[in-house]
């Protein structure tokens, strides 16, 4: 997984991954990784928030920042299948 941003927390390096349009696909803690200085645009307001967050609990700058919508359950089991067949574990009908 590549990460956009890397942010150094009190509680470990915190990954964040984003789509072409700044939207959240992905967030972590992560082991043992340096934080990044150069992050990308499209990744910064996502970085800001989660700062903000850290210096102040009560900020609802996390409640602005855009994220990718989860698939449904139908959605992610197609997903799935198709995963499974297209490594010959499964046929897809």
């Amino acid at each position: 997984m590549s990460w956009d941003a890397v942010l150094a927390t009190p509680f470990g390096p915190f990954g964040i991954a984003v789509d072409a349009q700044g939207r959240v696909r992905r967030a972590a803690f992560l082991p043992e990784t340096r934080p990044r200085a150069d992050v990308p645009r499209r990744a910064r307001a996502a970085a800001r928030a989660v700062e903000a967050y850290l210096a102040d609990p009560a900020t609802p700058a996390l409640a602005a920042v855009p994220l990718v919508p989860a698939p449904g359950p139908f959605a992610a089991r197609l997903y799935l299948r198709s995963a499974l067949a297209a490594a010959g574990g499964l046929d897809p009908w």
